[in-house]
């Protein structure tokens, strides 16, 4: 019979060493594994060669990709948000019958009803604090402006005996007699204390400090009373301290007991009544839970350290097959991806479906045929004792990562609550200072308000209904008589626009992916060229008020420090008074001169219009920079003398003595040369600037030009890139959904972590230059400078980028309130900026996840500065980042790898056991 060949399925690999041949069998695969790792090598240098080549061919639009990548990170949560809450949108319109056209029409309604509900809400939340410091302000306003000038004499009066009397009171208390009364105390302490004699000793300790902080305010000499109030103040704060620790136990021991709530009083007065006893039950309730809670950790541990014996040892009892397999597929596969939401997956398993997992039916014995009996005492006992076993251990493991991971979601960052508490102080300030704004939230508390009356009183219910009743009877008039009010047409139209509505939905549910990432770069462009513009109105007019604040300062100086003469002025004032009457003088003779011919009426009127021209002219600019008391010479004024002697010379021709003109231009010749070479010498530098400046306008645009189509380039491809890695994310951001598709279980994870730590880095940049910024507005507004914009402009800017000390931009405020004689305000404005930048520093590098320690993500960035410029603030923390998430991600994978390993040794010894017993029962 023929049988088909089958050399059709050999390998190219099984052809070449057929053709070498000669090779012995020893060797053959060995030669095999060698053309494998050559074909492997050869691949790995041809895709390397292709990914340089590609790289090549994008070298010139890899940092926008590279900036694009980056950015999309930190955009894409807005992006999802966005979409999640415009899908559901686009659904609840079906499910309530609602037109598209009607929908987006009320959008704006139901915009203002959500501010509306949320203002109202947080205003019903802090309703006691808004109407406490509401009346605190309105008290403090009327104390301030009503209260009777007698009543304030009284007060200072009043204040200025109880400094006398606290001042005698130092006085009495020298170090002698305070050594004494310490000494003494001690001694009365030691002999007569008792249990009973407790409560005066207490009494008289808090005597026997007020003496020790009237000695230590004492020491002081020009501010004793201050530094007694301030000791006061500090054993106030104690007190107040002590009495929220007493409170806080009583509340917690009354939880327990399910007795009636506690108040502050209760606490107050089991301190200030001597009620130990309520102090010590506390205390003693608390040790007692302490106890209770060491048994309980006993007793785990004695249950863990059975749990290890039952492994070390297991009974002969088993009747099924362990499958190393679906354990750690089961188990330890799933710890793979460290989220909250599979975390929570995790912990609600139930005992039965790990059973289920962990124990299945073993092969051999279903195939042999063999019945399965019901399990005995022992057996389930084992089986219990193996999954309870299996489930400590790595719910151990997964505490540990759901513990991070709580920490991570849950918790709010402390620098997310700087830049809560700034923005609102901010706004606080604002409705201070343009107190309009606040009525804008008064539409929206009554809005609030009477919805929630409606509601309460169920007129909204009531309306509905009526509505109801009403649409009832409509519909059944509207029944009868529908043909009658809409034709056929009508209907025909009402059903094509119920069809269009319906395709339009569908289409908007297709682009909702789109029109978000088209929402979102929009928004991010308009919100920074809004700021751009805002702030640069602001810094233009600040710049103005500096100019002339500084030009001021430097006039005053230097009229304070010159070495001029004494009498300086009054001089100048005489010298321009000669030059006014030796020029007036001139004129006159000039004027003669020349129309020594002409008819001495004509040039007498000459004369006088000429020498009013000049009156005219020197009165104008005396008065210039002056208040002119009196009439005031005006440029047009001038204007209209030189007009009239225009006209005069221009009606008389014989004024126009050539003759004169001709001996006068003789008799002065070399005044004019003077004069001409002066203003040429003017001319020349004037001409020479303007081509030096046109020439390097003209080089800046010729030469240039190409970095402006580059920089424009560039924005394209970044907004293009941008664009097109927002709208092909869905659920996951696109880099990280390939990462986890074309790599192995570890590579979610890895990518997990990259992407929180590229966002951590992005928001640590961020927050830094807005609460630079919000801050330095608030210090600049609250100590009254003038100077605000520009300095906070240059604040947020040094957070984004810290090339200097934040502290810095706050320099010419500190120098204004001290020429101001503000000095005590300046240095605490100064003191502020300084601690106030060490705290919050700290406290954003500390989030930034991978980072390490504060300190090296600090050099991080100092160092991506050096290495990169301004980029390097960025990349210098992301590639730490990206480093540490590398060493923590292969760290956690050998050690994964290690309990997997021992996890299936323990579990192959297990069904090897349990085979051994399958033959005993078999045999027997």
């Amino acid at each position: 019979m023929y049988s088909p060949s089958l050399e059709f399925l050999k390998s190219p690999i099984e052809n070449v060493v057929n053709l070498l041949g000669g090779v012995p069998q020893d060797h053959e695969k060995a030669l095999k594994h060698g053309f494998y790792n050559a074909l492997a090598i050869l691949l790995l240098m041809i895709a390397l060669s292709a990914g340089w080549a590609v790289f090549i061919v994008l070298e010139p639009f890899f940092k926008p990709l590279l900036w694009a990548l980056l950015c999309g990170s930190v955009l894409y949560p807005i992006k999802h948000s966005l979409a999640t809450s415009m899908n559901s949108w686009l659904s609840s319109l079906p499910t309530n019958s609602t037109p598209l056209l009607l929908g987006i029409i009320i959008v704006p309604i139901q915009i203002l009803d959500n501010t509306s509900e949320r203002i109202g809400n947080v205003t019903l939340k802090y309703i006691k604090y808004i109407v406490g410091f509401v009346l605190c302000l309105c008290i403090c306003h009327i104390m301030y402006q009503y209260t009777p000038h007698i009543c304030i004499c009284i007060i200072w009066k009043l204040g200025m005996i109880g400094s006398n009397a606290i001042s005698w009171f130092m006085s009495l208390f020298d170090t002698y007699r305070i050594l004494a009364i310490i000494l003494g105390y001690i001694i009365l302490l030691i002999s007569f204390w008792t249990p009973d004699t407790a409560h005066y000793f207490t009494l008289a300790a808090v005597f026997l400090w007020m003496a020790i902080s009237l000695f230590l305010a004492s020491l002081a000499s020009s501010f004793q009373v201050t530094i007694f109030f301030v000791l006061q103040c500090l054993f106030g704060c104690g007190f107040g301290y002590e009495v929220l620790l007493v409170y806080k136990k009583m509340s917690a021991s009354n939880i327990s007991r399910k007795n009636k709530n506690v108040t502050l009083f209760d606490a107050f007065n089991a301190l200030c009544h001597g009620k130990r006893e309520h102090l010590i039950y506390f205390q003693e309730e608390s040790l007692l839970s302490e106890e209770k809670l060491k048994d309980v950790n006993e007793k785990n541990e004695n249950e863990q350290g059975l749990d290890k014996e039952n492994l070390s040892k297991p009974k002969d009892s088993a009747n099924v097959e362990i499958r190393p397999k679906d354990l750690v597929s089961g188990a330890v596969g799933s710890i793979n991806n460290p989220s909250e939401k599979e975390y929570s997956n995790i912990e609600t398993i139930s005992q039965k479906d790990v059973r289920k997992r962990l124990l299945p039916l073993d092969e051999t014995a279903s195939s042999s045929g063999i019945e399965r009996s019901t399990p005995s005492f022992s057996e389930t006992s084992f089986q219990k004792q193996m999954i309870a076993a299996a489930l400590h251990k790595h719910k151990a493991r997964i505490e540990v990562g759901s513990s991070n991971v709580n920490s991570n979601h849950r918790e709010r960052p402390e620098s997310t609550k700087y830049l809560y508490g700034l923005t609102w102080a901010c706004v606080l300030l604002s409705m201070w200072t343009y107190f309009w704004l606040l009525h804008a939230t008064y539409i929206l508390l009554l809005i609030y308000i009477i919805k929630h009356t409606g509601q309460y009183f169920h007129i909204w219910q009531m309306i509905e209904e009526q509505i109801k009743k009403l649409w009832t009877v409509i519909h059944t008039w509207y029944s009868s008589r529908h043909e009658a009010l809409f034709p056929v047409h009508i209907t025909g139209f009402f059903k094509l626009a119920t069809q269009m509505n319906g395709v339009m939905m569908e289409i908007l549910k297709d682009s909702v992916n789109m029109a978000c990432c088209t929402i979102v770069i929009l928004g991010v462009i308009c919100a920074i060229i809004s700021t751009i513009v805002f702030l640069t109105v602001q810094v233009y007019s600040e710049g103005i008020h500096m100019l002339q604040v500084g030009s001021s300062i430097l006039n005053s100086t230097y009229m304070r420090n010159t070495k001029l003469m004494d009498g300086w002025q009054s001089q100048l004032d005489s010298i321009v008074n000669d030059a006014y009457s030796y020029g007036r003088q001139g004129i006159s003779s000039g004027v003669h001169h020349w129309l020594k011919d002409v008819d001495p009426e004509k040039a007498s009127q000459l004369e006088e219009q000429v020498l009013q021209l000049w009156d005219r002219i020197y009165q104008a600019w005396m008065t210039s920079n002056n208040a002119a008391i009196g009439p005031k010479v005006t440029t047009s004024a001038i204007y209209a003398s030189f007009d009239s002697l225009v006209e005069d010379v221009q009606k008389t021709p014989e004024l126009l003595n050539m003759a004169g003109i001709m001996a006068f231009l003789q008799d002065n010749v070399g005044t004019l040369l003077t004069v001409f070479d002066s203003l040429w010498i003017i001319l020349k530098g004037n001409i020479t600037l303007f081509m030096d400046s046109f020439l390097a306008i003209i080089m800046i645009v010729f030469g240039s030009g190409t970095a402006v189509i580059n920089f424009f380039l560039n924005l394209i491809v970044f907004f293009t890139a941008l664009f097109y890695l927002l709208a092909s994310s869905n659920e996951m951001y696109k880099p990280v959904d390939l990462i986890t598709k074309y790599s192995p279980n570890s590579g979610k994870r890895f990518a997990v972590a990259l992407e929180d730590a590229i966002a951590s880095v992005f928001h640590a940049s961020i927050k830094r230059a807005i609460i630079y910024g919000l801050w330095t507005w608030l210090i600049h507004n609250l100590f009254q400078v003038k100077l605000v914009y520009i300095p906070s402009v240059l604040a947020a800017m040094l957070g984004a980028i810290p090339v200097m000390p934040v502290y810095l931009p706050s320099a010419p405020a500190v120098l204004e309130l001290y020429f101001q004689d503000c000095t005590f305000y300046a240095v605490l404005l100064s003191i502020i900026q300084v601690v106030s930048a060490s705290t919050i520093d700290s406290t954003i590098y500390k989030e930034i996840k991978g980072g390490g320690h504060p300190y090296l993500t600090a050099l991080s960035i100092a160092g991506g500065m050096f290495w990169l410029g301004p980029e390097g603030v960025i990349m210098g923390p992301l590639l730490l980042c990206a480093l540490f998430v590398a060493v923590n991600m292969s760290t956690y994978i050998l050690q994964d790898n290690e309990s997997e390993q021992e996890l299936q040794e323990q579990m192959k010894h297990l069904s090897e056991l349990s085979r051994l017993t399958q033959l005993r029962k078999s045999v027997s």
